[in-house]
C-alpha cells in the first residue's frame, strides 16, 4: 500500500506562488529583464556554473539549463520557484554564497539562452512570484511525468475511478500535502472539461469509496499523458466540501 494518505483536510506548506496576492499575473515574454542584465548574468555563471552546467549551458557534471527538457522542469509555475532553487542550491560547492543581484543575473542569462526575449527593465527579486515562466512559443499544456494537481468530480465506472470535469491540471511542488488556500480553491473554482482515470486511488490508505463516489475532490499526482485517455497516478486525494451537480 502506497504511503500518500487520503485527508478531508490538512494544514501544510504554504504554495504562495499560486494564491492571493503572489498570484502569477504576467509571463517571462513581457519583456522581464535587459539586455544589459543578461550580460552580467552570463559573466557570473561563467565564473560560478559553467564548470557543472557547461559554458554553453548545456550540461556536464550536472544538466542542461536550457532546451525542452530543463523547461519541461520549470515553466507553467512561478519564476520564483527556479530563483529560489538557483539561490539556495547553486553553486553545488558552495551553495547560496553569491549576492542576491549575482543570482538575479544569472537569472536573466538562462532566460535569454532560452530565447525569452529582453524589455527595458531589470529584474527584481519582488516581483518574481507574479512572473510565470513559459517557453518562447507560450503557454502549453504540462507533459507527461509532470506532477499535477486537478478538481473535479470523482465517479466510478465498473472498476475504474475517475474525476471528471476536472479543471485544467496545474502544477504542484507538495504533491502529498494540501494546503487551506487549496481547498478553498478547489471548491469555488468553476468546474472544467477534463477527464481523468484515477491510477490506484484504492490502495491510497484510508480510501473511502462510499464517501468518494460523486463528491467534488481535488487530486494530486502524476500526470500520464495518453490518447484519449489521460490519467493521474494519485499521491494524494481530498474532498473540498462541496458535492458534484
Amino acid at each position: 500500500m502506497r504511503a500518500a494518505r487520503l485527508a478531508l483536510c490538512s494544514a501544510a506548506l504554504l504554495e504562495a506562488v499560486l494564491f492571493g496576492q503572489d498570484s502569477p499575473h504576467t509571463t517571462v515574454l513581457e519583456g522581464i529583464y535587459t539586455a544589459a542584465q543578461a550580460m552580467r548574468g552570463e559573466a557570473q555563471y561563467q565564473m560560478h556554473c559553467s564548470r557543472c552546467h557547461g559554458e554553453d549551458l548545456s550540461g556536464r557534471a550536472m544538466g542542461p539549463l536550457k532546451g525542452d527538457k530543463f523547461l519541461d522542469r520549470w515553466r507553467e509555475d512561478s519564476l520564483g520557484l527556479l530563483y529560489d532553487y538557483i539561490r539556495t542550491q547553486m553553486p553545488a560547492s558552495e551553495p547560496g554564497t553569491l549576492t542576491a543581484t549575482a543570482y538575479i543575473d544569472i537569472l536573466a542569462f538562462l532566460l535569454q539562452q532560452n530565447s525569452i526575449p529582453p524589455g527595458s527593465k531589470d529584474l527584481a527579486a519582488d516581483v518574481l512570484t507574479t512572473i510565470i515562466l513559459v517557453g518562447k512559443a507560450g503557454p502549453k499544456p504540462l507533459s507527461t511525468n509532470a506532477l499535477i494537481r486537478v478538481s473535479g468530480c470523482a465517479i466510478q465506472e465498473g472498476q475504474d475511478w475517475l474525476v471528471i470535469n476536472a479543471t485544467d491540471p496545474v502544477r504542484t511542488r507538495s504533491p502529498e500535502q494540501t494546503t487551506p488556500e487549496e481547498m478553498k480553491q478547489a471548491a469555488s473554482q468553476p468546474l472544467g472539461s477534463e477527464r481523468f482515470r484515477l491510477q490506484n486511488a484504492e490502495d491510497l490508505s484510508g480510501f473511502l469509496p462510499e464517501k468518494m463516489r460523486n463528491e467534488r475532490v481535488q487530486v494530486k499526482g502524476v500526470l500520464i499523458r495518453q490518447t484519449n485517455r489521460d490519467r493521474i497516478n494519485v499521491l494524494r486525494i481530498d474532498i473540498v466540501g462541496a458535492s458534484c451537480p
